[in-house]
This record gives C-alpha cells, structure tokens and sequence, in this order.
C-alpha cells in the first residue's frame, strides 16, 4: 500500500472546507477540491473513497459536539417543567436560551466553517437536518415557556404555529450572521444584539 502523507491529507481537507462552504456539499465536486489542493484526482481517492467520506471527515467531529448539546439542552427543558416561575411571561426565566447561544459561540470560535457547513451547506447529506433539529429545540422551548401565557390571554389558537415561525424566524437569522461575518468577536455582538431583539417582551409580541 503506497505512502499516505499527512502533508497531502491536509491540503485535501483544506481545500475541501473552502468548496463545501462556498458550494454546499451538492455543489462542491471531488475534481473541483483535488484541483484546488493541487492534487491528482486519483490522488484525492487514495485518501478518502468518495464525497460522503470527504464530507464526514470534516464534518463529523463538529456534528458529535452540536448534536451532544441539542440533547443536553432538551434534558435541561425537561428538568425545568417543574421549576417555571409563577409568572411565564418572564422571558428571563429562559435559560435554555442563553445555553444555546453560549454553545453556539464556542463551536463557532473552534470550528467556525464547519458549524456553517453543517447548518447551511449540508443539503444531500446525513446532516441536512441539523438545523431543523435547531429549529424544533428553540420550538419546544417557547412552547413551554410561552404556551401558558398564551392562553391565558386567549391566543391559544395561534401556539401551533406563532412559536415554530419564530423559532425558524430566528434561527435563519443566526445562519446569516454566520454566512456573512467569519468568526470574532463581531458575530458575538451580534448574535447578543439578536437575542435582546428577539426576545426582549416577546410575550408582548406573540
């Protein structure tokens, strides 16, 4: 079996994380990463057997850590149904919002690019739900938080849909912070700015 060089795996791995991130990984092809890594073609297929395995090499490791926070987020939903304040349209009882946010950040400060790959550029692949399983938790979260308020003030008609519009509403709003400001301290004044934006008197708003 020939010699694999790390030197050259890397360069394939770099390259790959450019294309995925300017094309989505339907977008990006195997020719197009071996060209830009200054590679072979052939060469690129001694080290990983297709895209999926390109794509998995990347992506994998990041997907562990966000999918281990999704879960552990949700056990902290479940854990505080019995220990809600007497008034739920406090929006400052929300702690899971601020879990969300700090996790986010922290992911995005060590893996920038592959947080945005997983989230926005991973359609075609077993990823491609990640941000709707996003989606879903914060749904969860104003459901619980919010649903109550919502009927004692006799909007319960509207719960079905008024709390997923905005969770997706404010997640998207996330991906294009990230699609547009590459990681620093900017993205973190701004994801602040839009949480205050979001949920400050949201009650009042929903």
């Amino acid at each position: 079996m020939p010699y694999l060089k790390e030197e050259v795996k890397e360069k394939i791995l770099a390259s790959a994380i450019v294309k995925f991130k300017e094309q989505g990984y339907a977008g990006a092809s195997m020719r197009q990463i071996a060209s830009s890594a200054g590679v072979s073609l052939g060469n690129v297929y001694r080290y990983f057997e297709n895209k999926d395995a390109l794509f998995n090499a990347i992506v994998e490791p990041v997907y562990k850590s966000y999918i281990a926070f999704i879960h552990d987020i949700d056990n902290l939903i479940a854990d505080d149904v019995n220990t809600l304040k007497e008034d739920p349209s406090d929006t400052s009882n929300i702690a899971e919002i601020n879990e969300i946010k700090d996790k986010l950040l922290e992911i995005c400060e060590e893996h920038y690019t592959e947080l945005l790959i997983i989230l926005d550029k991973s359609a075609g692949t077993k990823y491609e739900d990640a941000k709707q399983a996003l989606i879903m938790l914060l749904d969860k979260i104003l459901t619980k938080k919010f649903l109550p308020f919502m009927k004692q003030e006799g909007l319960s008609t509207l719960s079905d849909d008024v709390t997923y519009i905005f969770s997706a509403s404010f997640i998207e709003s996330i991906c294009i912070i990230f699609r547009k400001y590459e990681a620093g301290s900017q993205i973190r004044l701004l994801v602040e700015r839009f949480i205050s934006l979001f949920f400050n008197d949201l009650e009042k708003r929903i």
